[in-house]
């Protein structure tokens, strides 16, 4: 049947943006053990508290070691920490930062075996070993 040009033609989409219509798309893409929350669904298959780390769990390395570094700006001691703690790989309670005037100290926790490689990365960080 023509379609005639003197009807009005209804568009499914007519109102809605683009991005109302991505959102609508992405719910459907969760995976079962984290499903979108909808009022008509359940809750998430685990609580979240469940996957959060207790301090029971926490790692220590073997022989563990503490560097020290200092830093001229906080914004270069927090790049060097993310760094440190993905690249190394490295647990993200075994580091810290303090100020200090208008530097910080970044102190950092590892193991006997990866503490040389801690120091190299901080050290070509723009860090000075205290």
């Amino acid at each position: 049947m023509p379609i005639d040009p003197y009807v009005a033609q209804h568009d499914p989409q007519a109102g809605k943006s683009a991005k109302s219509a991505n959102q609508e798309a992405v719910l459907d893409t969760f995976p079962a053990s984290d499903p979108a929350q909808k009022a008509e669904t359940g809750a998430r298959a685990v609580p979240a508290a469940d996957m959060m780390m207790r301090p029971e769990d926490e790692v220590i390395p073997e022989n563990p070691m503490t560097l020290a570094f200092s830093y001229t700006d906080r914004e270069k001691a927090k790049l060097a920490l993310e760094g440190v703690v993905r690249d190394i790989p490295l647990e993200r309670h075994l580091t810290s930062i303090e100020e200090q005037g208008e530097g910080a100290i970044l102190r950092v926790t590892a193991g006997k075996v990866d503490v040389q490689r801690v120091a190299d990365m901080l050290a070509r960080s723009g860090g000075e070993q205290r």
